[in-house]
C-alpha cells in the first residue's frame, strides 16, 4: 500500500511540473522546489525514486499542490514516519565525469584526460551499465555508431586504465571514478566539446523531438553572476542524470547544456 501511495504523489509532482513547464518557458526544477517549500535535492531524489516520501514531506508537498486536505489525510496514512535508513551500497561508476557520493573522485590531469578525452570512452563506460552490452567491439560500434577499431581502442585504454575489468567476455565497472578539469584552457577538453556540438547537431537532424531535449532561452543577465549560475547547472546536470539512471538503462545519454553572451561588452569591436 505505501509503495502504490509513494507512486501516486510521484505522479501528482510530476504532472504538476510538466504543466508548470508548459506554462512558462524554462522552468526549473529548482524553482518548482521552491514552489513546494524543499530543497531542489531533496524534490529531485523523490521524481527519481531515491528517496521514500515520509508522512511528513507528502504532506508538505500536497499542500503545496493544493490538494484537497481529506484526500492528504487518506493518502499519508500509509507511509512511513520517518525516512528508512538503508546500507551504503558498494559504489559503482556512472557518468565518469559526474561525481556523486558513492565513491571519490579524481580530476585528470590534462595530459591523462587527453587519452580517454574522445567522446566514445565515455560513452562506452555508460554503456557498459546498461544489462544487454556486450564486450564486443563490433556490437559496441554498432550500438554508438563509432567504428569497430575506436571501439576496441576504446575498450583496450578503459582497462589499460582500470576503469574497466573484461572477464568471460562480460564488461565490469572497477568502481574508480574521475573527472575532467574545470574552467582550465585545455586542447583535449575542447575537442570533447567540439564534438558533443556535432553530436547535438545530428541528433538535431536525425532524432524525433521526442526522444531529445532542445531548447533556449534568451535574457539580460549580470556577469558577475555568472559562476554562480555555472554551478547551478552543474548540479542540474547531476539532477537530471540521477533521474534517467533511476529506470531501467538501456539507452547512453550525453546532455549538453550551452550558455554563453551573444551580445558585446561596450568598446569591443
Amino acid at each position: 500500500m505505501s509503495t502504490e501511495v509513494q507512486k501516486q504523489i510521484i505522479q501528482k509532482l510530476q504532472l504538476a511540473f510538466t504543466e508548470s513547464q508548459n506554462r512558462r518557458d524554462g522552468y526549473s526544477l529548482r524553482r518548482f522546489a521552491k514552489r513546494l517549500g524543499v530543497e531542489a535535492p531533496v524534490l529531485s531524489q523523490v521524481l527519481g525514486h531515491k528517496r521514500k516520501v515520509t508522512r511528513k514531506l507528502a504532506e508538505k508537498l500536497l499542500a503545496a499542490l493544493k490538494i484537497d486536505q481529506d484526500e492528504i489525510d487518506a493518502m499519508v496514512q500509509a507511509l512511513p514516519q520517518k525516512q528508512e535508513r538503508k546500507k551504503a551500497k558498494a559504489p559503482i561508476l556512472g557518468a565518469p565525469l559526474r561525481a556523486t557520493p558513492l565513491a571519490p573522485v579524481t580530476t585528470l590531469s590534462t595530459t591523462a584526460f587527453n587519452v580517454i578525452a574522445d567522446w566514445w570512452y565515455f560513452a562506452i563506460l555508460s554503456l557498459a551499465e546498461t544489462k544487454t552490452c556486450k564486450s564486443d567491439p563490433v556490437w559496441i560500434s554498432k550500438r554508438l555508431n563509432i567504428t569497430p577499431t575506436q571501439a576496441k581502442k576504446g575498450l583496450a585504454t578503459l582497462e589499460q586504465m582500470k576503469l574497466i575489468e573484461i572477464k568471460n567476455r562480460v564488461i565490469r565497472l572497477t568502481g574508480n571514478r574521475y573527472e575532467s578539469s574545470t574552467d582550465v584552457p585545455s586542447v583535449s577538453v575542447r575537442r570533447n566539446h567540439f564534438q558533443g556540438l556535432d553530436l547535438a547537431r545530428e541528433a538535431l537532424i536525425n532524432l524525433q523531438p521526442e526522444d531529445r531535449e532542445f531548447g533556449a532561452t534568451v535574457f539580460a543577465g549580470d556577469p558577475r553572476l555568472l559562476g554562480e549560475v555555472k554551478k547551478f547547472l552543474r548540479e542540474a546536470r547531476s539532477q537530471a542524470a540521477a533521474i534517467l539512471e533511476s529506470g531501467d538503462k538501456q539507452e547512453v545519454y550525453r546532455l549538453q547544456v550551452q550558455l554563453f553572451p551573444v551580445s558585446q561588452k561596450l568598446g569591443e569591436k
